[in-house]
């Protein structure tokens, strides 16, 4: 009798970010020469300690419907005076988050290069809804 054990696919990581649909990239390996020039912590896991660099992949934050955003341009008179013109336009996706995964453990991290904050995901970030900021909390 041939026993089988169930491997389960790693998750996938959330399908949203604060209501906004994100459209993540492939896992890669990045290889750098980091780990030879900052702390070991940098390079930890904060779940489980393991010191490893760690697959990374990269997310594009879609808009929301009817989101736009304010753009200043320079503009320059005929006199060679400049001024600056404020436009608002629809909002584009923007490359934003880039995630981490413990090989270890298989935990989480994902910065968020708008707000420049790391987050550690936990089980209620890969629900339908995806990640969302829960107000009151500390993280």
């Amino acid at each position: 009798m041939v026993h089988l054990s169930v491997v389960s696919a790693p998750r996938e990581l959330p399908r949203a970010w604060d209501g906004r649909t994100v459209i993540w990239g492939p896992w890669h390996d990045v290889r750098t020469s980091l780990v030879w020039h900052l702390p070991p912590a940098d390079f930890a896991c904060p779940a489980c300690g393991l010191i490893e660099e760690s697959p990374c992949a990269v997310g594009t934050v879609r808009p929301l419907p009817g989101e736009t955003t304010t753009v200043q341009h320079e503009k320059r008179l005929p006199s060679g005076r400049t001024y600056w013109r404020t436009e608002t336009r629809a909002a584009t996706p923007v490359l934003a988050l880039f995630a981490r995964r413990c090989t270890g453990c298989g935990h989480d991290q994902v910065h968020d290069r708008r707000t420049d904050e790391v987050w550690d995901l936990d089980d209620s970030d890969y629900g339908p809804e995806g990640s969302t900021h829960v107000e009151g909390s500390l993280w």
